[in-house]
């Protein structure tokens, strides 16, 4: 498993969340959208959240054809392997949203239940397909799926040759993100709200970042007003400063917040469009965790230039 190849030629960005509703796939559609806009970048956005899939509501995807993803690709290479080829289960999204940049997709999988399978009618549907196929995956099984993940990795790297790859993980403490996100990622970003639910999966996390080589985000997201991330920032720092059995590797855990906005619950409604284009162009609430996410990729690419 040649992991760090990918790693080098590509950054792996992997966002991760304790729970849903944090705003962690707009977060992620956003940044993608923003970087290819006002940077020229070419970003490849690969969702993982098998369970829950979120892009749905991005980029006019809910109106696009039925398309397969990554469980499909899998589970295709699986079986077929180099036959297998990258093309079918990505989506370019429209200029309009990704400016003098390129955004790809690749969804969770197909999801429709309005269309069937010629070639194998036994489904019925997709979306049937897409459970059958999601139920013989091996996500728990570190060594299989951390190779599926790499040959997906290669084909994006061969076919597209992006300038960053974004991986949305599912919710919670869970197999997708330790065998996924853990060995294949160059930078974490975890969000989090403020309240007692939040804080086993926020020590899970900060634990994780306290023991990697990788630098870590953790932001505080969808808070009322600043206050809150200041007390959130006293309790991660004093957690940090308790734990960490190497002082060193404090540095390498940065910290964001990012204000609630009432318009971004338009998305994923038919009004919700302009919302989102607002929200690349202006991005004011956006803005100080895009920079965040940006600084460390260069530090991350100028590294690899020694």
């Amino acid at each position: 498993m040649k992991i760090t190849e990918y790693k080098l030629s590509s950054p792996i960005v992997t966002f991760y969340s304790h729970k849903g509703g944090v705003g962690r796939t707009t977060a992620l559609a956003a940044f993608a959208a923003f970087y290819a806009t006002h940077y020229g970048k070419k970003v490849v956005m690969i969702d993982c959240d098998f369970e829950a899939p979120g892009f749905a509501n991005f980029f006019d995807l809910a109106h696009a054809p039925p398309t397969n993803g990554t469980v499909e690709y899998l589970l295709d290479r699986l079986f077929a392997g180099d036959e297998v080829k990258l093309k079918p289960y990505a989506i370019q999204i429209s200029k309009e949203y990704a400016g003098k940049g390129e955004l790809h997709v690749i969804l969770a999988g197909n999801l429709s239940e309005e269309t069937s399978i010629p070639d194998a009618p036994k489904y019925g549907t997709h979306f049937r397909h897409y459970l059958e196929s999601l139920a013989r995956l091996n996500v728990s099984g570190t060594e299989q799926i951390v190779e599926q993940m790499t040959d997906l990795l290669k084909d994006v790297r061969k076919e597209i040759n992006p300038d960053v790859i974004l991986i949305d993980t599912r919710n919670g403490i869970n197999d997708i993100f330790g065998n996924l996100g853990l060995p294949l990622s160059s930078l974490i970003v975890g969000f989090f709200a403020n309240d007692y639910q939040t804080i086993p999966g926020l020590n899970f996390f900060l634990r994780i970042a306290l023991k990697s080589e990788f630098t870590s985000i953790v932001v505080n997201s969808l808070i009322p007003e600043q206050r809150v991330f200041e007390k959130f920032q006293q309790r991660v720092n004093l957690y940090i400063e308790q734990k960490a059995t190497d002082k060193s590797k404090i540095a390498n855990i940065k910290m964001s917040s990012i204000m609630r906005d009432a318009q971004l619950e338009q998305l994923g409604t038919a009004g919700d469009k302009n919302t989102f284009l607002n929200l690349i162009k202006e991005s004011s609430n956006y803005r100080p965790f895009f920079e965040m996410v940006i600084a460390q990729l260069n530090v991350i690419k100028n590294r690899q230039r020694r």
